[in-house]
């Protein structure tokens, strides 16, 4: 999936770039759904499954959120028969949809993966490294 042609699209495209995506490790005694940003961390951040927050400064103006997942976490046994497709790709999409529009990820998921991404909202998903990173950026009127 790539960003939707849009308001400056290539400002858009260019703060995707996976070296603006910084990883900080899971402070010790770390507790899972516990998750205080970094101090460090100046942007949007996300957690992988350990701790490890995934922080992303964009550096263009705009309403944005990022989900970030190893592929090698095997997905909840229930959501992985829900898709076609690669269920980390579907997942961090329906995660950056719902982090965008405020929608609860479980009312997200409960209809099935994937979602329908909606009009005002771009999302681009890429691979690195074993990580599947979701990138979404939201316009100001989303349907």
């Amino acid at each position: 999936m790539t960003a939707a042609e849009g308001s400056d699209a290539l400002r858009w495209r260019d703060a995707t770039r996976w070296d603006r995506v910084v990883f900080t490790a899971a402070t010790p005694g770390h507790q899972q759904g516990a998750h205080p940003p970094a101090p460090s961390c100046q942007g949007i951040h996300s957690y992988l499954a350990d701790g490890t927050q995934a922080c992303w400064r964009p550096r263009v103006p705009g309403r944005f959120a990022l989900d970030v997942e190893r592929v090698t976490t095997p997905p909840p046994h229930v959501a992985a028969r829900t898709t076609s497709g690669s269920f980390w790709d579907a997942w961090v999409v329906a995660e950056v949809v719902a982090k965008l529009t405020g929608t609860p990820i479980l009312v997200l998921a409960a209809a099935g993966l994937p979602v329908d991404v909606p009009t005002g909202v771009d999302v681009v998903v890429q691979h690195h490294d074993g990580v599947v990173v979701g990138f979404g950026h939201r316009s100001d009127v989303v349907t």
